[in-house]
């Protein structure tokens, strides 16, 4: 089923919008083995929260989100609305990071349009993106050798292991 045959991308894609559980226990395994990521359990969490600001309507947060043992560092910025709003949460992710939904900490429209509805929303600068680069460096991960992709995860594999953990905080 894994081919790059239309009518199978089209079925598997199928499966995922109307069968969410059923396309994880199909699926689940072969995405892990894929890109070597998944979704840390609550005690494999090593988070830090750096600051809390209450705001007109809306609590923010700064975190370090990471799993134990395993040395990686999340940037992110989790807006809590109103106490007695109770909703979903959601995870936004972009290639400029947190940048692309916030104005330093305060939210952009997206974000803003969220916490109005009572979501909770955690925003995340994934591998070699935004707070997680540094500053004027172009975002590049590190090789040795010519085969890094080989027996190293790919850039695309740390990136989704990113919002997976930050999928796990929440």
């Amino acid at each position: 089923i894994l081919t790059d045959s239309r009518k199978n991308r089209d079925t598997i894609l199928e499966l995922a919008q109307e069968n969410l559980p059923e396309f994880q226990y199909q699926f689940g395994d072969i995405f892990t083995l894929l890109t070597n990521a998944s979704t840390p359990a609550p005690n494999e969490m090593s988070n830090k929260r750096i600051a809390r600001d209450r705001k007109n309507g809306y609590t923010i947060e700064r975190w370090i989100l990471g799993r134990s043992g395993v040395g990686d560092q999340v940037p992110a910025l989790l807006y809590v609305p109103s106490e007695d709003a109770k909703g979903d949460a959601v995870v936004l992710v972009h290639g400029e990071g947190k940048a692309a939904f916030a104005d330093g900490d305060q939210p952009g429209l997206l974000v803003r349009g969220a916490l109005d509805d009572g979501k909770t929303v955690l925003l995340i600068d994934a591998y070699l993106q935004g707070e997680h680069n540094a500053l004027g460096k172009p975002a590049e991960q590190l090789t040795i050798g010519d085969f890094s992709d080989t027996f190293n995860p790919t850039l695309t594999g740390k990136r989704i292991q990113d919002i997976l953990t930050a999928t796990g905080f929440l």
